[in-house]
């Protein structure tokens, strides 16, 4: 083996592991129960502005699913991702010291 075999074998363990956290899918129960509420919220405000009309009602139906999954994007986008690349940021950081400090062994020749 070559150093930049071992280079990117290195490289490879490591990226695997820093990241592999944000690397997974949500939960499908998760994903379920949440389309699941956002449904019965849908119907239950279609069926109580339905009597005022069908476009009224399907508005209505509409505005708090769309504003629920507006403000998940936004939540998404602006809070939770840059918590993310700081975490990542960090870690890297973190590993990256720890390879240039220089052992003991090289530090005292």
């Amino acid at each position: 083996m070559n150093l930049e075999e071992f280079y990117n074998i290195t490289y490879q363990a490591q990226l695997e592991r820093v990241e592999s956290k944000f690397d997974s899918l949500p939960n499908p129960l998760v994903k379920s129960i949440c389309g699941g509420l956002m449904s019965i919220e849908a119907i239950t405000v279609f069926s109580i502005l339905l009597p005022n009309g069908i476009i009224a009602a399907l508005v209505g139906a509409a505005l708090p699913v769309s504003f629920l999954l507006g403000i998940a994007y936004l939540y998404a986008e602006f809070f939770e991702l840059p918590s993310a690349y700081r975490q990542l940021l960090d870690e890297y950081t973190s590993i990256l010291q720890k390879d240039t400090e220089p052992d003991d062994k090289t530090a005292s020749n």
